[in-house]
């Protein structure tokens, strides 16, 4: 029963399903739920809770996507040192302290959007671990086209055709289908991760050489498609290419 909760822990959380992702994204920010308590009529009530599971699997707990922005995925370090075997009562001791801490404590984050932190915030590397194994293959070998696009034309925005990305697939995996590339970058779109562009020429690599083609585009943003190093690393290249150019 969730009404009252402020929150939900789950301890020792080996899987959970995509349903179940589900239930807490909309829980996480829903105003009300519906309750069906056993022997009483169904009614909706106040809901608060936030959900903190705990798990010794970092990658596969959950199947969650570069769109998810509803979960803070951290990585806790172990203890050094020799163990304390009084850390519990330690901790217990420091509840009221905590408290007060919390209660009187000034927000470092000024409030961005209604889940309040802004996204980028919440991307930490045990998330984009855990959004690398969630993913289908057909989905990495994309990103791995993209990727290659990002630093061979040296951009942070790049275009492409889905019929030119799927060519490009297609080298990479027999799996390829241009339908479930469609699908899977339409759906994209309706996340906000890329936009759809008009009728227009576009340059890409195939390769070998850069190309020119024309055709209906998305427009990709490096941000919303590479991992944080690898953003990183294209940011370096860029500033040096554009310093190299600077010298000519």
């Amino acid at each position: 029963m969730l009404e009252g909760k402020e929150l939900v822990l789950v301890d020792e959380a080996a899987a959970i399903d995509l349903n179940s992702v589900d239930f807490m994204k909309m829980a996480a920010t829903a105003d009300e739920l519906p309750y069906e308590p056993k022997g009483k009529d169904a009614r909706r009530g106040k809901c608060f809770a936030k959900f903190v599971l705990c798990t010794n699997n970092e990658t596969g707990f959950a199947p969650l996507t570069s769109a998810d922005t509803r979960f803070w995925v951290i990585k806790v370090s172990p203890f050094e040192g020799a163990e304390d075997t009084e850390i519990e009562e330690k901790m217990k001791a420091e509840i009221p302290a905590f408290l007060h801490y919390l209660k009187n404590r000034k927000l470092h984050y000024p409030k961005v959007g209604r889940l309040y932190f802004d996204d980028s915030l919440f991307r930490t590397p045990a998330l984009n671990a855990v959004i690398e194994t969630s993913e289908t293959p057909l989905v990495k070998n994309v990103k791995d086209v993209l990727l290659t696009q990002f630093f061979t034309l040296n951009q942070t925005v790049i275009r492409l055709s889905v019929e030119v990305l799927f060519e490009l697939t297609k080298r990479q995996t027999k799996e390829a289908d241009k339908s479930e590339i469609r699908r899977y970058l339409n759906d994209a779109v309706k996340k906000g991760l890329l936009a759809k562009g008009e009728n227009t020429t576009f340059v890409y690599f195939d390769g070998k050489e850069t190309q020119q083609g024309k055709s209906r585009i998305y427009i990709f943003h490096a941000k919303n498609w590479l991992n944080e190093e690898d953003y990183d690393e294209l940011m370096r290249q860029i500033e040096e290419r554009e310093h190299e150019n600077s010298n000519f």
